[in-house]
């Protein structure tokens, strides 16, 4: 199964009336899903589990040649977080940020990606 790519549907310009039910949110595919970068995107995740879960951001570059670990994210039992905004250097893999679910517990992970259209 190929990792999911964040259509323009998903990927939601700030402003007023942002929704981020779970219902206005997409389920995480076992691969999990990329999205393009500008530097002005975050991610809300939520977890609609019980138990809490984690996701993975994977950081396959480098930021004024410091290395990056990939950033694994937490997200407790009923919870959302929201994280990003993501370096361009350390965080692209072919332009696209790279976010993996916890292997076989994807299905309780929802997400949507917003982008800040007007930072200067």
């Amino acid at each position: 199964m190929a990792r999911a790519s964040a259509s323009a549907s998903i990927i939601q310009n700030l402003g007023a009336g942002i929704d981020t039910t779970v219902a206005a949110l997409t389920v995480m595919t076992a691969d999990g899903f990329q999205f393009d970068n500008t530097g002005r995107e975050w991610v809300v995740i939520h977890n609609a589990d019980a138990s809490s879960h984690y996701a993975t951001v994977l950081a396959p570059g480098t930021d004024n040649g410091a290395d990056f670990s990939p950033e694994t994210l937490t997200v407790a039992a009923g919870k959302y977080i929201h994280f990003g905004m993501f370096s361009k250097g350390a965080f692209n893999n072919g332009g696209k940020v790279q976010i993996d679910p916890e292997v076989g517990e994807h299905e309780h992970l929802y997400y949507k990606v917003l982008r800040a259209n007007n930072l200067a």
